[in-house]
């Protein structure tokens, strides 16, 4: 009985967390103690499109559009985030190396992406391709080419949040030249994390931003470099959206920043509600919103993505 009561508490929790998200737009915004900016992100997703994989818990990509343009119609300073590791892991996308996934990512309405380990899985070139299919900026500020030493994607990008202007950067782990198949990455290098964190910070708030984002692919636990050490040796980093490890239900503070993670495999989304007043960065929370508290809010999945999904499996079952 005791176990009952505390499922039923966490769902409750949940939920309730879930409905903060989705505030009338008299609440959002512009509010009397300064605006109001919610960050909807997810990571690791591994090409996990399909509604109830994972045993049930995997919202599923139509799932996840509903609730990103749901949130975006209470609150349109609403920015929707990727932090790698989405273009790769089934059967279903892999048949288009990654086309279906950008596809679905643009009609989900995605703002920006930094790629994963995973996402070089169909090659450089590829890769590359896909950026620039991609309605969303896809962000690296540490990923260049050997050769000429130029950046391969977009460092960062600027947003604009009522007046407030939100600074977001990209960073790929240098674990990538290990993770990934040699070939597909011989021809580029993936600068220290750090020392591009503390450039972009420094010049996004010398550009005027009243916040700074990192998106990485970096994770916690093992990595070369990880999300914990960016944070505490980069002063004025306000939040880090991080894939490559495990979720983080309420944020984990270190340094000046918020480290932020979602489950993987689409099992939840990564909320983060921001209010800057006065052009200062007065408030920053996180949460978890789940598959069943995503249903229960928004039980009509999007119905552009829900028929794109269904096209992209009968071409496939054409083959």
């Amino acid at each position: 009985m005791k176990h009952t009561h505390n499922v039923l508490f966490r769902i409750a929790l949940s939920l309730w967390a879930a409905v903060l998200l989705f505030a009338s737009p008299a609440e959002a915004s512009v509010q009397s103690d300064g605006v109001h900016i919610q960050i909807l992100h997810t990571n690791d997703l591994h090409a996990r499109v399909e509604p109830g994989a994972e045993d049930g818990k995997g919202i599923g990509m139509p799932e996840l559009a509903g609730a990103f343009w749901a949130a975006r119609d209470a609150d349109e300073d609403t920015l929707v985030l990727d932090a790698g590791d989405a273009l790769h892991g089934t059967p279903l996308i892999e048949a288009t190396r990654g086309d279906a996934m950008v596809g679905l990512m643009n009609l989900a309405g995605y703002d920006a992406m930094a790629p994963g380990d995973d996402d070089y899985a169909y090659g450089l070139e590829r890769l590359t391709e896909l950026s620039k299919r991609a309605n969303f900026a896809v962000l690296s500020a540490n990923t260049v080419y050997k050769k000429s030493g130029k950046l391969v994607f977009r460092a960062y990008k600027i947003f604009d949040c009522s007046g407030v202007k939100v600074g977001v950067f990209g960073l790929t782990t240098p674990q990538t030249e290990d993770l990934a198949a040699r070939e597909n990455v011989m021809d580029v290098a993936f600068f220290g994390p750090v020392t591009c964190a503390k450039a972009m910070t420094a010049l996004l708030r010398d550009d005027g931003c009243a916040v700074v984002i990192g998106l990485m692919h970096m994770g916690t636990d093992e990595a070369a470099v990880t999300s914990n050490e960016i944070a505490e040796q980069v002063p004025g980093l306000d939040v880090i959206i991080d894939g490559h490890g495990a979720p983080l239900p309420d944020g984990l503070a270190a340094g000046d920043s918020l480290i932020c993670r979602a489950d993987g495999d689409g099992q939840s989304i990564g909320a983060i509600e921001l209010v800057v007043q006065d052009g200062k960065l007065v408030k920053k929370t996180a949460r978890l919103i789940d598959c069943a508290a995503a249903k229960v809010l928004v039980p009509k999945p999007d119905e552009g993505v829900e028929q794109a999904l269904k096209d992209i499996k009968k071409a496939e079952k054409k083959k």
